[in-house]
């Protein structure tokens, strides 16, 4: 008896991982045609709106659109870079020699 409940039990393991691995498989497909469908209706969309249509949309984003302020990186771009300098106190052996 326990032979025959081994036998089922692997029996058993082996469906699940049949089912697992097919319901993983069929998900990835689902994704795939979705992905197709998604493609799809964006060349309908885009084979379908009136002409002019989406150089008004553009248009009326690019009005709303303000540029950032770039001062700020003016700023930090025209200060002066100086070399760390090392006090004289601090000074190792380890440190690059002075000009």
């Amino acid at each position: 008896m326990p032979a025959f409940a081994m036998f089922v039990s692997s029996l058993l393991t082996g469906v699940m991982y049949c089912l697992f691995f097919a319901t993983v498989y069929k998900v990835f497909s689902l994704t795939g045609e979705i992905n197709e469908l998604k493609d799809m209706l964006r060349e309908i969309r885009r084979n379908t709106n009136p002409p002019g249509s989406f150089e008004a949309e553009r248009d009326a984003v690019q009005s709303t659109y303000k540029p950032p302020d770039l001062g700020v990186l003016a700023a930090e771009i025209d200060r002066e870079e100086k070399a760390y300098e090392v006090p004289a106190d601090r000074v190792t052996v380890l440190d690059p020699p002075r000009q």
